[in-house]
């Protein structure tokens, strides 16, 4: 194998700027992710990415081919930065495009792995497990800042080491990683976010499903009708595509976009469809046609149904509302029960059984969630928005909205009214 040489400059050059701007944005998004002697550093001068770029070129610069480097990245990355950071969408989105630059570099000698597209992921290049079989390339106790500024590789303990024996170490130990730590391509995300919304912790949930990692999430919605949430999917990584108001724009621009992801993207394997619209069936199906491992993500009361369109497969995922969410829920099915029946009081069972009926979980799961050791009853006597009522010789306890009395032009209370 021919070693990366000056004719590379260019694409070191590249991964020394996409390095050098995530640890700036880190710096300013997210400074804890930053190993603790590193955070304090001016990171966005010049004079600082100019001594990181040329170490990173120093690290890379004797790779034999496209794996190699992206271990070495990795190792450089370590000693900057905590394990944690990993797990970040910054750095996800650093190593994936670091994959792409090799990829598309024709001076570099790729092998069949990089010719197929096929993708490590960057979670499982950070898997504790198997980062421990690694001998470190960069020792994360050497990079000092001072080092940094410096043009050359000193052979001292402040340096970053590469030596030749450690070179052939990590070649050795990467030569054993079972070939189901490398995956072939990547996971798209499609939101409906006009009927299905996302957490972060649901996010978690999905990347436990897909074998790929999830490295595209778009959302559709009109969102100008959304309020703050177009700048939170922002936040989090998402492509937002805005359609006008109107039944099903939403669901007729997303089946566009998602019958081109093919074209859009040669390297997805996996798509997680998120929509409760049944109308989403036939894409799931064209993409399936395609070759690609399709996940249809729909809501079920409070709770996420993921169904895997060849297989049928399926994985429940519940939901629990916040408090606010659950106080507004219940006031919601108050209000349905009162003007159905004309009777203010609804009983604390009857409460329970409808809102089980209506949202999959029940409002004792909801209560020991948020308030473990308290009741229902416990819980509405401290709302004021509640009134709780129970008779001396009736074990059921009774429920009511409060309602502020009527007033009249002058001030007192209607005749008839309390």
């Amino acid at each position: 194998m021919a070693v990366l040489t000056a004719d590379n400059s260019v694409l070191l050059n590249q991964i020394g700027s996409d390095v050098c701007q995530a640890i700036v944005t880190i710096q300013e998004q997210q400074p804890h992710l930053l190993l603790e002697k590193y955070r304090n550093i001016p990171w966005s001068s010049d004079r600082h990415q100019a001594g990181l770029k040329n170490k990173l070129a120093e690290v890379l610069g004797t790779a034999k081919d496209a794996a190699n480097i992206q271990q070495r990245l990795q190792k450089f990355l370590k000693a900057l930065l905590s394990p944690k950071s990993f797990e970040s969408q910054i750095v996800i989105d650093l190593i994936a495009k670091v994959i792409q630059l090799c990829s598309l570099n024709t001076n570099i000698n790729t092998n069949t792995n990089i010719r197929n597209n096929i993708v490590v992921a960057p979670q499982q290049l950070v898997n504790p497990a198997n980062g421990e079989n690694f001998q470190p390339v960069v020792t994360t106790e050497t990079l000092q800042p001072q080092h940094l500024e410096s043009l050359q590789i000193e052979k001292t303990t402040e340096k970053i080491a590469i030596s030749a024996e450690n070179t052939q170490k990590v070649e050795k130990e990467a030569d054993k990683i079972p070939a189901t730590t490398t995956l072939t391509g990547i996971t798209v995300l499609l939101l409906d976010a006009e009927n299905l919304q996302l957490n972060p912790e649901t996010e978690k949930f999905l990347t436990t499903i897909c074998h790929s990692p999830i490295q595209v999430k778009v959302a559709f919605a009109n969102w100008a009708r959304k309020g703050k949430l177009d700048a939170e999917l922002h936040q989090r990584g998402y492509d937002l595509i805005h359609v006008p108001s109107g039944k099903d724009n939403a669901d007729g621009k997303m089946i566009a976009y998602g019958s081109s992801i093919c074209d859009r993207f040669p390297n997805a394997k996996e798509v997680l469809v998120c929509s409760s619209d049944n109308v989403m069936t036939n894409l799931c199906n064209h993409l399936q046609q395609h070759g690609l491992t399709v996940y249809r993500v729909t809501k079920q009361g409070c709770n996420l149904k993921v169904l895997e369109n060849q297989s049928s497969k399926t994985w429940q995922y519940v939901v629990l509302p916040s408090v606010e969410q659950f106080i507004t829920q219940i006031k919601d099915i108050m209000r349905d029960e009162e003007s159905r029946t004309g009777n203010q009081w609804l009983k604390l069972s009857k409460l329970s059984q409808i809102f089980h009926s209506k949202y999959n979980i029940g409002v004792k799961q909801v209560i020991f969630y948020h308030f473990p050791g308290k009741t229902a009853k416990d819980i509405f006597l401290t709302k004021p928005e509640f009134v709780v009522h129970q008779l001396p010789e009736d074990s059921e306890t009774y429920i009511a909205l409060f309602k502020m009395p009527q007033q009249s032009n002058n001030g007192d209370t209607p005749k008839g009214k309390k």
